[in-house]
């Protein structure tokens, strides 16, 4: 998970002077606001590519977005009485169960649920920890978010191997010079091998499905170029994603 799971946080807030516990509520609460609004954001563009395909999974994460800003406005005004409260919870937590498929997330949602009856009952009903059960309901709520928008966009994918990858930027360096290179892992299917449509260009096929793609250059500058690779789902149709490149010739 790559967000601090709730008994982390009450570990971390513990150890704080109580001057500094709300400056680490608002620099965490900081983090996960801004993990959450670029899920939605890439969300957003892949439904407005494709909103035949991600119609239903819209409505249900719009849906879920408008019963989450309603609580977490309810918990912080709340005075733990009164049916309104007990609506507007139960509306989240009737909205949330059908994408917990993980049991980590049904834990996290339990410890969430004890956090929020205890603002109900008048347990917690300091500023601070009224801030710190929406800094948990947030942290659950985004991580609820990814997983099922993962689950859906990822699902026309299927791999059997994963191996780790190395991209360094030059090969050649002189004395001093700093080498630098990107190392990570990349899922295959090494059952199919996507088609690559490359402009002006000789691809060839690596072991597993990769592309080769080689340039004879004729020109000194910044060269461009791109294509489209199509890759064939299990039920025949075929999904075509752009590819745009540029290089440098000396």
């Amino acid at each position: 998970m790559k967000y601090l799971p709730i008994l982390l946080i009450l570990l971390l807030f513990g150890c704080q002077p109580n001057s500094n516990i709300q400056k680490q509520i608002e620099l965490q609460e900081s983090f996960i606001d801004n993990k959450y609004h670029l899920l939605l954001s890439d969300f957003h563009l892949k439904y407005m590519v494709n909103p035949v395909k991600y119609m239903g999974l819209y409505d249900y994460v719009e849906g879920l977005k408008e019963r989450f800003d309603a609580l977490e406005a309810e918990l912080l005004l709340t005075d733990g009485h009164g049916d309104k409260s007990k609506e507007i919870v139960f509306n989240y937590y009737k909205m949330v169960e059908p994408g917990l498929n993980h049991g980590y997330l049904e834990d996290e949602f339990k410890k969430c649920k004890s956090c929020i009856n205890d603002i109900l009952l008048g347990k917690s009903l300091t500023r601070q920890e009224r801030k710190m059960t929406v800094l948990f309901l947030k942290t659950f709520h985004t991580t609820l978010i990814e997983n099922v928008i993962a689950e859906e966009t990822w699902g026309d994918f299927k791999f059997n191997l994963i191996r780790p990858i190395i991209v360094s930027d030059r090969n050649k360096l002189k004395l001093g010079e700093t080498y630098e290179a990107r190392v990570f892992l990349t899922a295959v299917d090494t059952t199919r091998h996507p088609i690559y449509k490359i402009e002006n260009a000789l691809v060839e096929y690596g072991l597993e499905g990769e592309g080769i793609v080689r340039f004879k250059t004729n020109k000194r500058g910044v060269q461009k170029w791109g294509g489209t690779v199509i890759w064939q789902k299990e039920d025949g149709v075929e999904l075509e994603l752009d590819i745009e490149q540029t290089y440098i010739v000396e």
